[in-house]
C-alpha cells in the first residue's frame, strides 16, 4: 500500500486454551520480533503498557489477566486475554490487534494460524460501506443484561456513523457463541467449525486461497490482497457471498433476524454463550 492508502486492520484469534501459558506466549511474542522492525513492540505490560518492550520481559513477566503491547509509529495496539474472567468465569483466550502494519501482521496472522490451536481467527480489513453489521451485532450483544448500556445506547443512525468512521471491530467468544459475524477477508476455522461445516466443503470453498494450515484448522482468504476491500469491494462481497452460500449461510449473523435467528453453532462454541455484562471483554 502507498502512504495515501494506509489503513487499519483488525486481527482476532479465539482459542480454548490459555494463550499466556507455554508454548503460546513464546509463539506470540517471538513472531512479533521476527517478522519486521515495524512489528516489534515499543511498550508492553498489563492494562496500559507501562514498560519498555524486551523479549525477556514479554516471555517472563507475571501476568494476571491480560498482556498488552503498543507501538506508536506505525501504530499498533495488541492484547492477549487469559481464559478466565474475574478468576471464575471461563472464557476463550483471545488475541486482539488494531494496527496499520498491514503486511507485517498479515505475515504474523499466517504464522499464528499455523502454530496456535484456535477455534476462530479473523484478519479484518474494514470498509465503511460494509462494517455496519458487525457494529450492530456488538450493539445488540451489549444491550442484553446491561442496564447501563441500555440507558446510554446509541441509536441506529449513530451506529451507522461509527461504521463510516471506521469503528474498531473486535470479535469475542460471546459473539461467535450466537453466530459468526461474517466471513472476513481472511478467516480461520478451527476444529469445531471444520466438524460442523465438513472439511471437504470448507476446502472446496470458491475463494482465492483455501488451506488446511494445521490439522483440522482451515484458512480461507477471499481475494489476492487486503487492499481489495477498499479498491474493489463489490468483487470481495461477491466472493464472500459465494463462500458463505457454499459452506452454509445459516451459521452467519443476519441483521434482520438479530440475536433471535436460528443459527448453526458448534456445540464446543455454543457453551460459551452467556448474558453479556458490564466489563466483559
Amino acid at each position: 500500500m502507498n502512504e495515501t492508502e494506509k489503513q487499519f486492520v483488525y486481527v482476532t484469534i479465539l482459542a480454548p486454551q490459555d494463550l499466556l501459558e507455554p508454548p503460546y506466549r513464546e509463539i506470540i511474542f517471538k513472531t512479533l520480533v521476527s517478522v519486521s522492525e515495524e512489528t516489534i513492540p515499543e511498550w508492553i505490560g498489563e492494562l496500559d503498557p507501562p514498560s519498555k518492550f524486551t523479549l525477556k520481559r514479554a516471555l517472563e513477566e507475571p501476568v494476571l489477566h491480560s498482556f498488552m503491547w503498543e507501538k506508536k509509529r506505525p501504530y499498533t495496539h495488541g492484547s492477549v486475554f487469559r481464559c478466565l474472567y474475574n478468576d471464575k468465569v471461563s472464557r476463550m483466550s483471545k488475541i486482539w490487534v488494531d494496527t496499520e502494519v498491514v503486511d507485517g501482521y498479515l505475515k504474523i496472522f499466517d504464522i499464528w494460524s499455523r502454530k496456535i490451536d484456535m477455534y476462530f481467527g479473523a484478519f479484518h480489513v474494514p470498509n465503511p460501506d460494509d462494517d455496519f453489521k458487525y457494529i450492530w451485532m456488538d450493539h445488540l450483544m451489549h444491550l442484553i443484561g446491561n442496564p447501563v448500556y441500555q440507558r446510554i445506547a446509541p441509536g441506529r443512525d449513530e451506529l451507522l456513523k461509527s461504521a463510516r468512521e471506521g469503528a474498531s471491530v473486535k470479535i469475542n467468544d460471546l459473539d461467535i457463541a450466537i453466530a459468526l459475524p461474517t466471513l472476513f477477508w481472511m478467516t480461520v476455522f478451527g476444529p469445531p467449525y471444520v466438524e460442523m461445516f465438513g472439511k471437504e466443503r470448507l476446502l472446496s470453498a470458491p475463494a482465492f486461497r483455501v488451506e488446511e494450515v494445521r490439522k483440522d484448522q482451515i484458512l480461507i482468504q477471499l481475494t489476492e490482497r487486503p487492499e481489495d476491500v477498499k479498491r474493489d469491494l463489490p468483487r470481495v462481497l461477491a466472493v464472500r457471498d459465494a463462500v458463505i452460500d457454499h459452506i452454509g449461510r445459516d451459521a452467519f449473523f443476519d441483521v434482520e433476524a438479530g440475536l433471535n435467528g436460528d443459527y448453526r453453532v458448534p456445540d464446543a462454541v455454543r457453551v460459551y454463550a452467556r448474558t453479556p455484562t458490564i466489563g466483559t471483554a
